[in-house]
């Protein structure tokens, strides 16, 4: 969830169910499908290589400056 935010669908991995439910979902309803392409989109908008170098860059000046 921390990684996917509201851009995945997340079941209960045991539960075959629910995953039989969300898949048959995706197949019915295109309007809902297209909003979590659309959601996949922007929050893989939001990772980019540069900002982890930036970051990691960060929390490595934060530790040596302790």
């Amino acid at each position: 969830p921390e990684i996917a935010a509201d851009a995945a669908i997340l079941v209960d991995p045991t539960n075959v169910e629910a995953m039989a439910a969300e898949l048959l979902r995706l197949d019915k309803e295109e309007a809902y499908r297209r909003e979590l392409i659309t959601r996949g989109y922007n929050r893989c908008c939001q990772f980019s290589w540069r900002r982890t170098a930036e970051e990691v860059r960060e929390t490595y000046c934060l530790v040596h400056s302790s």
